[in-house]
């Protein structure tokens, strides 16, 4: 309850900050707009074949942006609602690494029909130019971001496989399953924790841009401030883009990481979490993109130690539909040498996914997609698993 509360005041105070940060800025700048986008996303799965136990769950979940661009402050705040209901399909399928096919799903496992809506994040982010030698007419600039956050956010992105509301639903392919399934992130039950992110970007005008930053995330009890200041969880970051900074041609990312506080996947104690990852996307033509991510557990226990997914996308333009687009993505997780030994797994298991986007309107996406995993949890003895579904997103 403490905790509970400790998380309340915490968030509330920088809810507080950012309306007082807005107040401030439209007193000193009325131009400054107020932004509001969002989204409202339909799954619904069905588990195929004779070798998946049969099932179809249908879930619903709702994604409000609220941003300000605040001018006098040469910051930004951000805010995201989200709301739904409706469990991932997962809870009935064989037991797997990743263990979640429907990423979008935003409800309880006992409890799917609970419709729920949180704080997802409220955090301010303060941009400030930097001159140095040889940044004479191109000055840096250095960042600072504080609040409840989606790490995610400013670690591991992917311009093509970060979404799961328009790209793939597989959770092995929106985040690195070492941080997001392995449980090294130690966000919330959502994905959430409250944090701080420092950058710096020497050449943030340039065509080809460089940024290096750092974060600490609440880690172990990811939802309360206890958890940033006691145990963090803590990344750094090289990030090197090519084009635009709003749709980067390529963008490449190495990170390490690490977290105190992660259950041995064993004995259930708390240990120390280090490791390292890898992710880039690349657009080789104006209709193909390559991308993918790798990961090494360097210390501590886990069911699987050592990632790898790659994947391409294809834009409709090519077939006369310059709204639609195509993605395939394959990924192995392999098991690590504790699970071996006790003989619950051994080599690795393999996820696929196959998408097609169709743009019916602007403003609404319809998808239809399947999934195959081969050897869930690297254990032979398990059945594959193979879910078909359809996914629609209406935005605004």
């Amino acid at each position: 309850m403490v905790q509970q509360l400790g998380h309340r005041r915490w968030g509330s105070f920088f809810l507080l900050l950012g309306c007082c940060s807005l107040v401030h800025a439209q007193v000193d700048d009325a131009s400054s707009p107020l932004l509001v986008r969002g989204g409202l996303t339909g799954v619904v799965q069905h588990a195929v074949g004779s070798s998946s136990p049969s099932g179809t769950d249908t879930t619903v979940r709702g994604d409000v942006d609220i941003e300000q661009t605040l001018t006098s402050l040469n910051a930004e705040w951000f805010n995201h609602i989200r709301f739904g209901r409706g469990a991932s399909l997962s809870a009935r399928l064989p037991n797997a690494f990743t263990n979640d096919v429907n990423a979008v799903s935003f409800g309880y496992y006992n409890a799917p029909d609970q419709f729920q809506v949180v704080l997802a994040q409220s955090w301010l982010k303060f941009d400030r130019p930097m001159s140095g030698p040889g940044m004479a007419g191109n000055p840096g600039t250095f960042s600072v971001a504080v609040g409840k956050m989606d790490p995610t956010v400013f670690f591991d992105t992917n311009l093509k496989s970060d979404d799961e509301s328009e790209h793939f639903l597989n959770n092995a392919f929106v985040h690195n399953p070492l941080l997001d399934a392995g449980g090294d992130l130690g966000a919330d039950v959502y994905g959430f924790s409250p944090g701080l992110r420092l950058a710096f970007t020497p050449n943030p005008s340039s065509e080809r841009r460089s940024t290096g930053s750092i974060g600490f995330f609440g880690g172990g009890n990811g939802p309360t401030f206890n958890g940033l200041r006691r145990s963090p969880f803590s990344i750094a970051q090289w990030q090197y883009e090519i084009g635009d900074s709003a749709a980067p041609l390529a963008r490449y990312e190495v990170y390490a990481w690490q977290n105190p506080c992660v259950p041995n996947a064993v004995t259930g104690q708390l240990e120390r979490h280090r490791g390292l990852g890898l992710s880039f996307h690349h657009a080789l033509s104006a209709h193909w993109t390559v991308f993918g991510r790798a990961g090494q557990l360097l210390k501590g226990t886990t069911r699987f130690d050592q990632i790898l997914t790659t994947g391409v996308e294809s834009a409709g333009a090519m077939w006369g539909r310059p709204g639609d687009y195509i993605g395939f993505a394959l990924g192995g997780l392999k098991a690590s040498r504790a699970e071996a030994q006790q003989g619950l797994g051994q080599g690795a298991e393999v996820n696929m996914e196959l998408y097609y986007a169709w743009r019916v309107l602007d403003s609404l996406l319809v998808s239809s997609h399947v999934q195959f995993i081969r050897k869930p949890a690297a254990q032979s003895g398990q059945p594959d698993i193979l879910v078909a579904g359809l996914r629609t997103k209406w935005s605004f």
